[in-house]
């Protein structure tokens, strides 16, 4: 319990424990990635980076296809658009399009990273939307 008095203190947030164990292994991850001259080690950290392949069968009712703009420059985005959308005020065509930038600081992770496909997913189906998750180019 934060102490009153002090307008500094902060109380913890009430995680789930899996929430913070999963928290806590990244955190490590993240850790063991960092050189000692403060760069960071993609190779080791995509170790633990799962990553999952686009789907053209729906899977939790959304589609999901990779579209390659430049392949020197590695510039992708992967494009998730809900299959089961069929309501009188709501068509696939006049669907809104959300444009995602994953997180990771623009150091890591990318648009096929599992947590961020998961998030898209969710995204997809529950507003419902089609969203673009674009893979950019990671800082050096």
């Amino acid at each position: 319990m934060p102490d009153s008095g002090n307008p500094e203190a902060k109380a913890s947030p009430n995680l789930p424990w899996t929430t913070r164990l999963l928290m806590s292994a990244v955190a490590f991850a993240v850790d063991v990635s960092c050189r000692p001259n403060m760069t960071f080690n993609r190779r080791l950290f995509n170790l633990v980076d799962l990553k999952c392949s686009a789907s053209s069968q729906p899977k939790n009712g959304v589609k999901s296809s990779d579209i390659v703009i430049d392949s020197g420059r590695n510039l992708w985005f992967r494009l998730y658009t809900p299959t089961n959308i069929v309501t009188e005020t709501s068509t696939t065509s006049s669907l809104p399009v959300i444009v995602y930038f994953h997180g990771g600081g623009f150091v890591l992770l990318a648009a096929n990273s599992k947590r961020f496909d998961d998030h898209c997913r969710r995204l997809a189906k529950e507003i419902p939307a089609v969203v673009i998750s674009v893979n950019y180019r990671l800082a050096p």
